[in-house]
């Protein structure tokens, strides 16, 4: 089944009702009267032999009103209980004991107790109940008094260098000396690669800045404590750490790569925060690469409690997201996301991805003729066969049964038709193909202010298919209608649709401040030095970005960000065939090229990351509402922008040290110490730094940065943790290759603030000018030693491991060799791994014609 790119297609199916017939050919004689008088239904069908197609009836189902608070897709599964579940609706069925069971979210004006048997809470976020439930007891779950209504869920797919630089984060990390430090950044996606560098502490890169890591994909368990009715399995920051140290085991996998490259772009090392903790939230479950929302909202309500148990503030990112749902903020997802990070919630704040529709002509809206007779149609062009879902919401008021009704018309003109939510089932199949249409108020009977209509179409005849719309707006409605086909990779044919409202769920809601994407770059190079390129303009937006508005008219996407071609971290778990394409990886296969609002979003949620860290040092309180207007209006526009704001661009492209001066002011002036002298020369392999300062009072140390340009946009910092002391400081580096090389000094004050001195430039060309063995280090050593040494020609090289008495103990090194300069690390481990005692030992440098020997001592 083909699905588009921002959601996977739910193939949920709507309520088949027995409130309908179908008007049988005139050359038939039998009687009409009857339907046409109706004015509550009719089907019609072209003038046919009555071999010319087959009308299957289920029997009859009788609904209780508790039936009226099942959304249309949990009316199928309680009208239809014995019709096999369509492929797409399989990932949210599972089954406990025989017994199919779903992931609810449950409505609730009081209480989280359920006197129906068989209910699991899963999560609690304000009146948004995530439950697990029999199928056989969703009925009676309805009939509890406080039991507003039930909502199956969602089936959501992810929305799929010189962005930072782009967002003037980096201005803002110098300027304000911001790196998102003791702020958690939570990202609920395909998981990560844990053992990526990018996701390690900047000042020790044998320990992780993961702080939890719930794997939702392995049921081994443990689970987390408070979410065992959810599954998976949970791990700490101690055993994360431990894994990376060789002596303990994590077992999560990002398989998909798609989470990886998220965090990186948030919070990796080259990443907009990348200081920041991480709590990492794989959501998807065995097998597959794509997310139930109900599992989503519990994994909200996971990292909340995390984030609170470790007492910091915290930004969520979400790259994902589908187009059903009514667009308007009120769908449940929404809701529990407003009840997180609403208006005065503090420290808290959601960012989500518009989605990638926006090629996609997937959405048409029109008004009911409000005759309860005339039609307003749309038609959409199916080449292949395949199974189209649509989604139908019709702003009426009081919606009472049989206000809307919906018919479909196959390419032979067949017709059928339902009423709005009639008290029985029905399905329909002809030659044109399988039609189901389930309906339902929301999100309450009567006092709520829509009809939401799910139909559901097996194509079989391939030509135009047309969806119908009659009814009664109601003494109070609009009757505005819109449709959205969220699955079946078709669209609403040129006359009929538009590329309007294509921000769907979650990025509807009200509190989350939701990203658009635009593009840096178009051109690239791969691992294999293969360039590419893409027809783009820099600049522009992302032609998939989704535009808004919102169904209620509300201005979505807020900001827009960098979000085509993004270079961020690669898994090294990533299968060959996904995203990550050998033309997308980069030198080095540590980082791979992305694209679509996925990768907007997270840029995004590192700028919330820096800003909560100096509004904590500032004493200065945030919330969502703050965080978004203050996106909004330090966002720049440009002639690619427009006027701003607008359906496309929200308030224009995110400007971090903006979002900064006008939120916090500028940042305080840091008192620069007085450097006397500051050099840089090359030494055998490295390159030495020297400085002298005349003061340390009020200061706390320096930072080294380099780069290969005398642009400061691409320098990157090369040492651990602060050099300190004085008045005489040095330190040496080792660049990765020959070059020109300029470095910095950044003077920390005692406040944090940074001033650079330099560049000071030197030329490295990693050549020696002799043969050279030098001292391992450490030596004593315990359990390892790295010995260096250097070639000024290619020559064969062995390095051999002796004990006292002259009995080789280890080859090391045996290969030829190019001229540079070299080390190898000995473990203390003979030629079959095992380890050897303490004693005294002698290694051996043979190369061509040269020969060295050295003592080193193992201490245990």
């Amino acid at each position: 089944m083909s699905v588009r790119s921002h959601f996977d297609p739910s193939w949920m199916w709507p309520e088949r009702s027995s409130s309908f017939a179908w008007k049988r050919p005139k050359n038939l004689n039998h009687s009409e009267g009857s339907f046409a008088s109706s004015p509550e239904f009719t089907c019609m069908s072209r003038i046919v032999t009555l071999l010319a197609f087959v009308v299957f009836l289920t029997p009859s189902v009788s609904f209780g009103q508790s039936v009226d608070k099942l959304d249309p897709i949990l009316k199928r599964l309680v009208a239809l209980p014995t019709v096999d579940i369509p492929p797409s609706i399989k990932p949210v069925i599972t089954q406990a004991g025989g017994e199919p069971r779903i992931d609810v979210f449950i409505r609730s004006s009081g209480g989280i107790t359920f006197l129906t048997p068989g209910v699991i809470v899963k999560s609690v976020i304000g009146h948004i109940i995530v439950a697990s439930v029999p199928v056989s007891v969703l009925e009676a779950l309805a009939e509890e008094s406080h039991v507003q209504s039930l909502h199956a869920p969602k089936v959501w797919t992810s929305t799929l260098d010189k962005s930072v630089h782009e967002t003037t984060a980096d201005t803002v990390r110098s300027n304000y000396s911001v790196k998102g430090k003791d702020i958690i950044i939570g990202v609920i996606d395909t998981g990560i690669d844990w053992q990526h560098p990018d996701f390690r502490m900047s000042s020790d890169a044998s320990k992780t800045r993961i702080k939890f890591l719930w794997d939702m994909s392995d049921d081994t368990g443990p689970p987390p404590t408070g979410f065992g009715s959810s599954g998976g399995t949970e791990y700490k920051e101690a055993q994360i750490d431990s894994a990376l140290a060789g002596s303990g085991t994590v077992n999560a996998q990002d398989q998909a790569g798609h989470g990886t490259h998220v965090a990186g772009i948030a919070g990796g090392l080259n990443g907009m925060a990348p200081d920041a903790d991480l709590i990492i939230v794989k959501a998807t479950r065995p097998g597959g690469q794509s997310f139930t929302s109900t599992d989503v909202v519990t994994a909200l309500d996971y990292i909340d409690k995390k984030a609170t148990e470790l007492g910091k503030p915290y930004v969520i990112n979400l790259s994902l997201g589908g187009q059903q749902g009514p667009h308007d903020g009120r769908s449940s997802e929404a809701k529990a996301i407003d009840n997180l990070v609403g208006p005065g919630i503090e420290d808290k704040v959601a960012v989500v991805a518009a989605g990638n529709d926006g090629n996609n002509r997937i959405h048409t809206q029109g008004t009911l003729n409000d005759t309860t007779v005339l039609y307003e149609s749309r038609s959409f062009t199916a080449d292949t066969v395949v199974q189209v879902s649509i989604d139908i919401w019709t702003q009426v008021s009081p919606n009472t049964p049989n206000t809307v009704f919906v018919q479909v018309t196959g390419p032979d003109n067949i017709s059928f038709e339902s009423s709005g939510f009639p008290p029985a089932a029905t399905s329909v199949s002809n030659s044109d193909g399988d039609v189901t249409i389930f309906s339902s108020p929301f999100p309450v009977i009567s006092t709520g202010t829509d009809i939401n209509s799910n139909v559901q179409i097996t194509v079989r005849k391939t030509g135009v298919w047309t969806i119908s719309l009659r009814g009664n707006k109601g003494t109070a409605g609009t009757g505005q209608f819109d449709m959205w086909i969220y699955s079946g990779n078709v669209k609403w044919n040129s006359a009929d649709g538009n590329f309007s409202n294509l921000v769907g769920s979650p990025g509807a809601s009200n509190h989350a401040i939701t990203v658009g994407a635009y593009t840096t770059k178009k051109a690239w190079t791969d691992a294999d030095a293969n360039p590419h390129a893409i027809a783009a303009t820099v600049g522009d937006r992302a032609s998939f970005s989704s535009p808004g508005p919102t169904r209620d008219g509300r201005r979505k996407p807020e900001i827009s960000a960098p979000g085509q071609l993004i270079v961020s971290s690669l898994s090294s778990d990533a299968t060959s065939g996904g995203i990550f394409s050998p033309r997308n990886i980069l030198p080095g296969n540590l980082t791979a090229i992305a694209q679509g609002t996925s990768q907007a979003t997270p840029h995004v949620t590192g700028a919330v990351a820096l800003l909560m860290e100096q509004a904590q040092r500032d004493s200065v309180t945030l919330d969502a509402r703050i965080v978004r207007d203050a996106l909004q209006a330090s966002a720049r526009s440009d002639a690619s922008t427009g006027v701003v704001p607008n359906d496309e661009w929200g308030f224009g492209k995110m400007d971090v040290d903006s979002l900064f001066r006008n939120l916090l002011g500028p940042p305080k002036e840091p008192t620069a110490i007085a450097l006397t002298t500051f050099t840089a020369e090359t030494v055998g392999r490295r390159i030495q730094l020297d400085w002298t300062i005349a003061d340390v009072s009020n200061h706390a140390g320096f930072h080294v940065f380099r780069s290969q340009t005398p642009g400061v946009y691409h320098r990157e910092k090369v040492n651990g943790t602060l050099i300190t002391g004085g008045p005489v400081l040095q330190f040496t580096d080792v660049p990765p290759k020959p070059g020109i090389y300029y470095y910095w000094l950044a003077d920390v004050e005692g406040t944090g603030q940074a001033t650079f001195h330099g560049p000071v430039v030197v030329t490295y060309k990693n050549i020696p000018a002799s043969f050279r063995l030098a001292q391992s280090r450490p030596n004593p050593f315990n359990p390892s030693t790295t010995i260096e040494y250097d070639l000024p020609r290619t020559e064969q090289v062995v390095i051999r491991i002796y004990d006292i008495l002259g009995r080789e103990v280890r080859t090391v090194v045996n290969e030829r060799q190019a001229p540079g300069f070299y080390e190898v690390v000995w473990h203390g481990r003979n030629q079959q791994g095992q380890a050897v005692g303490s004693g005294v030992y002698l290694y051996t440098l043979t190369a061509g014609d040269f020969a060295r020997s050295k003592k080193m001592t193992l201490l245990k």
